[in-house]
């Protein structure tokens, strides 16, 4: 059984520095512009500063480490594998559940990220060995907001794109509420579409958690 000892952020969560990463598959068989540069591009118009895009894990730690970015968005794939889950981004550069660290979400003496997981069920916790967004929480995610169910990469772009620019527009009215606030907007912009996915996303963690631009 997966624990979680939760505690509340210290503090509001800036939306940038940012650092995005997708899988090679959130783009195949889709027109231009690709669902990854359509993700990028709306992270980019939300968060503070210029976001850096990775595509592998090692890259990630690498500027989790050097920069500590704020604001953590992953376009990726999930497989299913016997007793684990891995989480694919790049071309097949994997991290599965087991190996999910410190490493790969804050800076040591950092403080705690939001980390925005979009991929097929990331949000689920049926796995015995526990689930994806708890992997996240339990290395010092402030919070996590994933996907409950499966999804393509025009999806998964529409999603992210929506949350972000909800953060972006909580952040600059200091509206009460915070993270919870800015999904449930998230939800409603793309339900007001016709976009299904927005019944997909979901946060964990500290929802009433503040967001600063």
């Amino acid at each position: 059984m997966q624990r979680h000892a939760w505690a509340p952020a210290p503090g509001p969560v800036r939306l940038g520095p940012a650092l995005f990463a997708a899988a090679a598959r959130a783009d195949a068989g889709s027109l231009e512009p690709a669902p990854s540069g359509v993700a990028l591009a709306g992270l980019a118009a939300a968060a503070s500063g210029t976001p850096v895009r990775v595509t592998s894990w090692t890259a990630w730690r690498r500027e989790i480490r050097t920069r500590g970015p704020g604001l953590l968005v992953v376009l990726g794939h999930v497989e299913e594998v016997p007793g684990d889950r891995v989480l694919e981004i790049g071309r097949a550069s994997d991290l599965s559940l087991a190996d999910v660290g410190a490493a790969h979400v804050l800076r040591a003496g950092g403080a705690p990220p939001l980390v925005v997981l979009v991929a097929c069920s990331t949000a689920l916790a049926a796995d015995p060995f526990g689930s994806l967004h708890g992997a996240w929480l339990d290395h010092g995610a402030a919070a996590v907001v994933g996907t409950l169910a499966q999804l393509n990469g025009v999806q998964g772009a529409e999603a992210t794109v929506a949350l972000v620019s909800a953060l972006r527009e909580v952040a600059a009215s200091g509206r009460d509420g915070g993270l919870g606030a800015a999904v449930t907007a998230a939800r409603s912009a793309l339900l007001a579409r016709g976009l299904l996915v927005g019944l997909l996303l979901i946060s964990h963690g500290e929802i009433a958690l503040e967001v600063a631009a």
